[in-house]
């Protein structure tokens, strides 16, 4: 497990930021996948992205730390995490 940070700037309406914990597998299975994350900036914005190395940065974190926050707070740390919500569209489809 690892500690991810995840940025998408949606030009003038906005940015999505997150702290994630995933496995480098699970980030591996996003990239170049689309991900829509609905109208997270207000009504119709519509803010989707295919991602890329660009949207997620691994942080260097001990094994101990990344472990200790999965326990603590889950998958998500903070804000959006694209491997989650790109998991959970994929149950739909």
């Amino acid at each position: 497990m690892n500690l991810y940070r995840f940025n998408l700037s949606w030009g003038r309406m906005g940015d999505l930021d997150g702290l994630f914990i995933a496995t480098e597998e699970e980030v591996a299975s996003v990239m170049g996948q689309e991900v829509y994350f609905g109208e997270v900036l207000g009504k119709h914005s519509e803010v989707y992205d295919t991602m890329t190395e660009d949207h997620i940065t691994l942080l260097v974190v001990s094994s101990t730390t990344a472990a200790d926050m999965l326990h603590v707070c889950g998958n998500t740390i903070s804000g959006y995490n694209p491997v989650a919500i790109w998991q959970e569209q994929q149950e739909y489809v």
